[in-house]
Order: C-alpha cells, then sequence, then structure tokens
C-alpha cells in the first residue's frame, strides 16, 4: 500500500518489482519507475499476457520468498518464533483470569492519552521524555539496510489505514529505509518469523489501544478484546525477549486522534 516516491526517497537498500497487466495508468507508474532507474535504483518489470499468468506470479514469489528466507537465515517453512508468541499469549491470559489484568506495568511516558511502553534497560533505550523527544530519538535506530515496522493492533478503518500510510511515508522520506505497516495479530503468519528469528534489522513501533467493545468467546472467560490485548503483550514480550528494539504505543480510546498526534509528534 506503499506509493512510490522520488529516487532521494530510498537509500540503495531496495529492490523494485513492477507487475503489471493492461495499460490502465501505466505511464504514470512508468515515469516514476523510470527515474527510479535512472538514479540507480533496481527496476524489474513484468508485464502479465492475461490472467492466467497470475499462477506462474505465485509460484515464481513462493520461491523467491523461500530463497530470500534461507539468505537471511530464516526457516521459510517453519515459524518457531511465532508459536513461541502464542505460547507467551497462552500465560499472559492465565495471568489475566488469576489477576484481572495483564501487569504490563506502568508506562514510560505518559501524555495526551498517549503511553509509551518499553524495555528500558536495553542498551538501545532512547532518550527524551516527552512524546515528540522520545519518538524522534527511537525512530533514528533505524538506519539502512534497517528496516522499521508499524504494527497495528486495532480494527482496521479507511480513515486509521490513511493515517497509518501518512506515518509511514514520513519515516521513509525522513529515514530513508524501508517501512512496513501489519495489522495484528495476522502479520504474525507473515512477517513475525523475519521480526523475531531474522537479522536484528528491525525496529518495531506496537500500536495498541482501550477496546470498548468485548466481544465473547464461546466456552471462553474472556472476550475478542482481551483475547487481542494478549496477543499484542505476548508478542511485545517474545521481541523483548530478543533485545529487539521495540515500543509499545497505547493509543489510548480515541485511535484516529492519538494516530494524528504521532504524526505530528514526528519531526
Amino acid at each position: 500500500g506503499e506509493d512510490l516516491g522520488k529516487p532521494d526517497a530510498y537509500s540503495d537498500d531496495r529492490v523494485f518489482i513492477y507487475l503489471h497487466s493492461g495499460n490502465d495508468e501505466r505511464q504514470k507508474e512508468e515515469r516514476k519507475l523510470d527515474a527510479l532507474q535512472k538514479s540507480g535504483h533496481p527496476v524489474i518489470k513484468i508485464d502479465l499476457n492475461n490472467k492466467l499468468a497470475l499462477g506462474a506470479e505465485f509460484f515464481r514469489w513462493e520461491l523467491a520468498t523461500a530463497t530470500a528466507g534461507r539468505i537471511i537465515n530464516v526457516n521459510p517453512f517453519n515459524e518457531p518464533n511465532v508459536s513461541e508468541s502464542k505460547k507467551n499469549t497462552g500465560e499472559l491470559l492465565k495471568e489475566w483470569k488469576n489477576k484481572g489484568d495483564f501487569g504490563d506495568g506502568d508506562p514510560v511516558i505518559s501524555q495526551n492519552d498517549i503511553s509509551i511502553f518499553y524495555k528500558t534497560g536495553a542498551d538501545w533505550a532512547p532518550r527524551g521524555r516527552s512524546l515528540s523527544a522520545f519518538l524522534n530519538s527511537f525512530i533514528k535506530l533505524a538506519v539502512s539496510p534497517d528496516y522499521l515496522a508499524l504494527l497495528a493492533y486495532f480494527s482496521q478503518s479507511q480513515r486509521r489505514q490513511k493515517l497509518l500510510q501518512s506515518i509511514r511515508i514520513k519515516l521513509r522520506n525522513k529515514l530513508k529505509v524501508a517501512t512496513t505497516v501489519g495489522y495484528g495479530p495476522r502479520y504474525m503468519h507473515s512477517t513475525g518469523q523475519l521480526h523475531k528469528g531474522g537479522p536484528d534489522k528491525g525496529v518495531f513501533i506496537m500500536f495498541t489501544y482501550e477496546a470498548e467493545n468485548e466481544l465473547p468467546i464461546p466456552e471462553r472467560d474472556y472476550g475478542f478484546a482481551t483475547l487481542q490485548r494478549a496477543q499484542a503483550l505476548g508478542d511485545f514480550r517474545s521481541l523483548n525477549d530478543k533485545n529487539r528494539r521495540v515500543i509499545r504505543v497505547h493509543l489510548g480510546k480515541n485511535v484516529e486522534q492519538s494516530l494524528r498526534k504521532i504524526n505530528e509528534s514526528i519531526k
């Protein structure tokens, strides 16, 4: 979902792949790609002759993913660290059942209904007491060939997606690093193993919120909102156990308002 930027928005750690079928808006996209190619960025163009050719592309990228995984020592056919996050989720739900809460501690920074949690004793721990100072200190940890991942544990909507993409583009243009946006817990089955089992090249901003509706789960003592919070905290615990550079930004009840404040805080 990331729009193409100008050549100077990228470092030399990107490969651009252009899949296309038909002629709609082709000239506009190809002009951007040509500018990237002329600036020295590798660009691969793949024209699909018809819709049936999509099957071949599935195979091509399955093979490419497996190959890339092997090169960076991520097993593309197993996800042990995803299982680890699930184990953490189960343990957290037991804690919640016994104590009535998750015991996730006090935030290090709390401002404008936004609270930030992170491992204060980590050797990468950023500085800054205000929300803006802290966030700008933290994002500077991402230096090419690092990537910066936004992990959203809240329900997706068009307005929220637009705000996340705005933050993402701002970070990409400022830091020149690769960015990803994923909604939890589903991203754990696509990029989760890379985050925890891959090279220590990720910088992670996890977003959680205060759910207002607790939909019940049959034959369980907890509902879906509680389950989602446990999944977020379980993944957060797993990332922290591996000393990954990760913060959890709790957005409170008004997700969109808090996302706008986050965007404004990034200078």
